[in-house]
């Protein structure tokens, strides 16, 4: 599997509530982006559109590779990924020590 595009960064543990949160996101996201991901337009502004309504980050961290990262910010909780071709990565996670998610 290859390497994920968001770099691991130091983040606080994850609390029981921003845990549910973030797993309750991610369910509800996770549809939506493997419907992207099928459709093959791994263009940042496919999956901005998708997760219209949520405060997301969608980036394209190194251009030389297909696919896009995404960070999500919910109470107390991170929802991060990737959607890559054949591959949608979904996870949560704490906030960093500034309590931001990056």
């Amino acid at each position: 599997m290859p390497a994920p595009l968001i770099p691991k960064v130091a983040r606080e543990t994850l609390s029981p509530g921003g845990n549910v949160a973030g797993t309750e996101l991610a369910a509800k996201i996770r549809p939506v982006l493997e419907r992207v991901c099928a459709s093959g337009d791994f263009s940042p502004e496919a999956t901005r559109k998708a997760l219209a309504g949520y405060d997301a980050r969608v980036f394209r961290p190194d251009e030389s590779i297909t696919g896009v990262a995404f960070v999500i910010t919910v109470p107390r909780a991170c929802v991060v990924g990737e959607l890559r071709p054949g591959n949608v990565r979904i996870s949560v996670e704490g906030t960093t020590k500034s309590a931001r998610c990056e």
